[in-house]
């Protein structure tokens, strides 16, 4: 993530990189629902997708929304973590 956050930073700007790093956190999030609590695989995202679809129309409630956002946050913390412990280790050797 972080390496295509610093490709769209530089393409476009850190608005958008920063919105693509949300996306992919709440994504994130809704794809750890999808696997612990609907037990869906990867791989059948291609080979049968028809129970995708019927997975997702079931999963859209309130209470999934909330643990997709909470899991989504914590993986952005994580990130935003990292992205700092980078950066600044990055500008300290720079020194």
């Amino acid at each position: 993530m972080y390496q295509l956050q610093y490709i769209l930073m530089n393409v476009y700007n850190k608005m958008i990189a920063w919105c693509f790093v949300i996306g992919t956190s709440v994504a994130g999030g809704y794809g750890i629902l999808l696997g612990r609590e609907y037990r869906l695989n990867s791989w059948e995202a291609i080979t049968d997708w028809s129970k995708v679809t019927d997975i997702i129309k079931v999963s859209l409630t309130s209470h999934s929304i909330f643990f997709c956002l909470l899991f989504g946050l914590f993986i952005g913390t994580v990130y935003v973590s990292i992205y700092v412990l980078i950066n600044h280790v990055s500008k300290l050797s720079q020194n």
